[in-house]
């Protein structure tokens, strides 16, 4: 071999052997390489300082735009200068000032240079340098796949520095490199996207956190994958937690459902069938409570439309089923108070006209026909006066009983109020199993009355009607029955009387009273008492109750339970109810004029007043004629008055309310006390009767009552007074119910209006005797 082979044979092997432990080296940073940046700079280094190359240079693709090429890294020996050089290299054209790194990503293959050129990169590098230039170049594309990475671009002093083996060794480490990056990639793919996804959970975590009811992420296999706190405390105690643990696997086995529908599994309902699912079951939490939850589990998808998870959410609905049955049983309160008298339990005049109804549509079906009987007890308000109404309500209690033993199991005794019953009496075959029946509640009845040690004796006088013979109608069997009922009494009570038709002419003691009405509305025989109301708590005068007085010259005092009733069936309750209304607002502002501190006045408004068809406009009138302001005036109408024509009411209501009239419900809970129609009436205040109040200290049911209305009122943003409160301790109670308001004995009887002073506290007093106002007789306006 000749001396000069025998060089070139040393220099390809000094060549090989640089090759091989450059490519040991850059395979231990490809290895242990931290960064991207970092690998790519030690690889230029490596590639220089180990495989003795000139100047190493890499660049890779850029991520928007792939016919740039980046530099990422290089490396020159001799020259820290040259950092400050960048060439990013374009390889979308022929015409770039690098054509070797150009055609290497072209033709995706290594490209050799055997002899150096000149173009713009070299001569900068020269000049930053002082290099005379480079002999020969390598260019290796760095691919992954099908994907373009970059170029390794190496240059080398000789000329023809890159043979074959040296040239195959470097796309090695090319090869290496390439995977080398992707794996970077890959890491940092993996990393960006675990931090993503737990930021994510972060949020996602915070986000229900920061729900006050227990939520849990659920996935397909019912893994749990994110809980809030309020879950910790709705598990069951010992339930574990651990991270990934599945639903069946926390969840206790405390947990029992409601009832038979809610045994499923709302998680594989929510799996099954792709929608929201509800169920209610009870939970024991480890402090031992018992509380009702409602589960509610609903899908979260992909974006492909597959099942991603669920997310299931489960209230506490321990306090709202508790609230809701307390509403529930109010209600069944007030609806058993709407159709029963609450001091004998015996349907009241509602039940009693729906079972009259239905009985006369029996009795059309099967021809067969029925008994109204109309019963009043004689001389009963004796007992009252006498004794006192708590003697007389036990009596009555005992008339109730009396009754029902004297009935078949199908027939009804019902109470309409005061000391009046009515029976009805089905299927009865004649006259004489009637009068039967009639005889023998007679004869229960006529036996004494044995009350607090007295021995009380009560007759009855009973009225009979019959359907169809009678009437064909129930108000006309009710009529016809009261008709006879009165001339039971004119015989001499303690009997009864079937309806005649001769009956219906007027009693002379009905003329009579009439006749002495009419006498007393033209002669100023009328006149108001007011009755005061008064705030429980502070004992401050509120308000004042307009109440009807009879003085007649003769008979002295006239109940307004004797006249009043005459004057609704008259007409002449509409003139008499004008009359007052007038008297009450110009009284009231006589009193403000006087300095005294202005008060409601309250005035009750009869049914047929109230149905008049100019009743607002009226109202109106008396209050522009008067001066009073709308404001301290209240109207008092029954709930029997506001549930006829029930729309029409609601009208009328509205209007009075809009004019700035104050509107109250009297003797509220012995009428229908239904809360469909109480929440859609314009009312202010509710009234609690006084048969209620009276035995409030004593009877469990009153007080219940008497509570269920304040509550009633309370939560409907109304007003509560309480009638006829004559104790202390029934004022105590009531207050400590929420019943701010009262009237009664305690306080004051009805007082006429010279007396009313008395309870006034003064604004700047002017004039220490109070001015009585007298109107012109009514019905002669």
């Amino acid at each position: 071999m000749s001396r000069q082979g025998s060089r070139c044979l040393e220099l390809s092997t000094d060549r090989l052997n640089r090759a091989l432990r450059t490519l040991s080296a850059a395979s231990a940073s490809i290895i242990h390489g931290a960064t991207e940046e970092q690998l790519v700079g030690q690889i230029c280094r490596i590639l220089v300082q180990v495989g003795g190359y000139r100047l190493a240079w890499i660049g890779l693709a850029d991520a928007h735009d792939g016919s740039l090429l980046v530099q990422a890294g290089q490396y020159f020996e001799g020259c820290r200068s040259l950092d400050a050089v960048r060439t990013d290299v374009r390889v979308d054209g022929w015409g770039s000032a690098c054509q070797l790194i150009s055609r290497a990503v072209r033709l995706g293959r290594f490209v050799v240079v055997r002899r150096g050129g000149e173009d713009r990169w070299s001569q900068a590098c020269r000049r930053l340098s002082g290099d005379p230039g480079y002999g020969s170049a390598l260019a290796l594309p760095l691919t992954h796949g099908a994907v373009m990475l970059g170029v390794l671009a190496l240059y080398a002093e000789a000329i023809d520095a890159f043979d074959e083996d040296e040239v195959d060794l470097l796309s090695d480490l090319a090869g290496n490199l390439s995977h080398g990056i992707a794996a970077l990639r890959d890491a940092r793919r993996r990393s960006e996207a675990e931090a993503a996804l737990e930021q994510e959970q972060q949020f996602l975590q915070s986000v229900i956190d920061g729900v006050a009811d227990p939520t849990m992420v659920i996935g397909v296999d019912h893994e749990i994958l994110l809980m809030n706190r309020a879950s910790r405390i709705y598990l069951a105690e010992g339930a574990s937690l651990r991270p990934g643990a599945r639903c069946h696997e926390v969840i206790d086995a405390s947990q029992t459902p409601c009832n038979e529908k809610e045994k499923i599994c709302p998680l594989r309902e929510v799996q099954r069938t792709g929608k929201t699912c509800r169920v209610v079951h009870r939970q024991v939490l480890p402090d031992g409570r018992r509380r009702t939850y409602e589960l509610e589990a609903s899908p979260l998808w992909n974006a492909d439309g597959s099942l991603r998870g669920i997310i299931q959410a489960a209230r506490d609905i321990t306090q709202r089923l508790a609230v809701e049955a307390t509403l529930r049983e109010n209600q069944d309160r007030l609806d058993y108070l709407a159709h029963h008298d609450p001091l004998t339990n015996l349907p009241n005049r509602l039940r009693f006209n729906a079972r009259l109804q239905q009985a006369m549509a029996r009795a059309r079906e099967t021809h067969r026909q029925i008994a109204l009987l109309v019963l009043d007890l004689d001389r009963f308000k004796n007992i009252n006066d006498s004794l006192g109404h708590e003697l007389g309500d036990q009596v009555l209690r005992e008339v109730a009983g009396r009754l029902r033993r004297c009935l078949r199991g199908g027939d009804t005794v019902a109470r309409l109020g005061g000391d009046e019953f009515v029976v009805i009496l089905e299927e009865m075959e004649d006259l004489k199993a009637v009068s039967g029946v009639a005889r023998n509640i007679l004869r229960n009845l006529g036996r004494a009355f044995q009350v607090s040690h007295h021995d009380l004796f009560v007759t009855t006088s009973i009225g009979i009607s019959l359907f169809p013979g009678d009437a064909q109608s129930a108000e006309g069997l009710m009529k016809n029955a009261d008709v006879a009922m009165y001339r039971a009494k004119e015989e001499g009570r303690n009997n009864y009387q079937f309806y005649r038709p001769d009956m219906n002419v007027r009693t002379p003691e009905m003329l009579i009273l009439e006749s002495n009405l009419r006498r007393a509305m033209s002669e100023n025989q009328l006149e108001l008492y007011y009755q005061p109301q008064y705030d429980l708590a502070s004992r401050q005068l509120i308000g004042l109750e307009a109440l009807l007085r009879w003085q007649h010259p003769v008979q002295g005092r006239i109940s307004p339970a004797d006249f009043i009733p005459l004057a609704e069936e008259t007409g002449l309750i509409v003139p008499l109810g004008q009359w007052v209304l007038k008297t009450a607002c110009v009284q009231a502002k006589a009193w403000q004029e006087q300095g005294y501190l202005p008060v409601r006045v309250a005035v009750n408004i009869s049914a047929r007043e109230f149905r008049q068809p100019d009743f607002v406009e009226n109202v109106e009138g008396i209050l522009a004629e008067t001066g009073l302001d709308p404001h301290w005036l209240e109207l008092e109408i029954t709930e029997s008055i506001a549930m006829q024509n029930f729309e029409e009411t609601i009208m009328t209501l509205t209007d009075l309310k809009i004019r700035g009239v104050h509107l109250a419900i009297d003797d509220f809970g012995t009428g229908y006390s239904s809360l469909g129609y109480l929440k859609r009436f314009p009312i202010s205040k509710l009234k609690i009767d006084q048969s209620f109040v009276r035995d409030i200290n004593r009877d469990c049911n009153d007080a219940a009552i008497a509570t269920s209305i304040i509550a009633l009122g309370r939560s409907m943003n109304m007003e509560v007074i309480a009638e006829g409160v004559e104790t202390e301790a029934q004022a105590e109670l009531l207050l400590g119910k929420g019943c701010h308001q009262a009237q009664g004995f305690l306080f004051s009887p009805a007082v006429a209006a010279e007396k009313v002073e008395n309870f006034f506290s003064r604004a700047a007093p002017q004039n220490r005797s109070a001015r009585v106002i007298h109107l012109p007789r009514a019905g002669t306006q």
